[in-house]
C-alpha cells in the first residue's frame, strides 16, 4: 500500500469514526412535520407529486389526504424547498481540503453546506456537490476526503434527521 492510500484509508477512517461517513450523501431530515389538513388541495397534490419522485409515495396523485400519503410523509426525506443561490465559490468557512495523489482534483468542504471539486492547477470549479439540507446546521459539510485516484469522494458534516454529526 502506498503512502497516499495510506492517508487516504485514515481520512476515512476518521470520518467514519466522527459518527457519520457519507459516500453518496448525509441523511435528510424527515418530512414528519407536514399536516395535509392544514394544507390545501394544490398544496397536497404537489406534496404528492414529489413524494412519487421522490420514490415514497405510490397513490393517487388527487390533492387528497390519505393514510398512504401520511406513511409516505414520515418515511420520506423532507418535501418542502429551499431556495439555493449558486455562487460559483464557497459563501462560508471552508473546513477541509482534499486532494488526489497526482494533484489534479482539489475536494474542499464548507459550512455553506457544499462540497466543491476544484481543477488543479488552473483552479477553476468542475462541480458542486449538493447535500440534503436544512434549517440551521442540517447540512453543514465539516470534513472531506478524496481517494487517491480522485474517483471517490468522502464527505463528513451535519445529519438533518438527528441534528448531530
Amino acid at each position: 500500500m502506498t503512502r497516499r492510500e495510506t492517508l487516504w484509508r485514515r481520512g476515512v477512517a476518521a470520518i467514519a469514526a466522527s459518527g457519520l461517513l457519507a459516500l453518496a450523501g448525509i441523511a435528510p431530515v424527515r418530512a414528519a412535520s407536514l399536516d395535509p389538513a392544514q394544507m390545501s388541495a394544490e398544496a397536497i397534490k404537489a406534496l404528492q407529486q414529489r413524494l412519487t419522485d421522490a420514490g415514497c409515495y405510490k397513490g393517487a396523485i388527487d390533492g387528497t389526504p390519505s393514510g398512504s400519503l401520511d406513511a409516505a410523509i414520515n418515511a420520506c426525506p423532507d418535501q418542502r424547498p429551499l431556495l439555493r443561490i449558486e455562487t460559483g465559490m464557497h459563501t462560508a468557512q471552508i473546513h477541509r481540503i482534499g486532494v488526489d495523489a497526482a494533484c489534479r482534483l482539489l475536494a474542499t468542504s464548507s459550512d455553506d453546506k457544499t462540497v466543491r471539486l476544484w481543477s488543479l492547477p488552473d483552479g477553476k470549479l468542475k462541480r458542486v456537490v449538493r447535500l440534503p439540507i436544512g434549517l440551521g446546521d442540517a447540512g453543514k459539510v465539516s470534513a472531506t476526503a478524496l481517494s487517491p485516484d480522485g474517483r471517490w469522494l468522502a464527505a463528513e458534516g451535519w445529519d438533518g434527521a438527528t441534528q448531530k454529526r
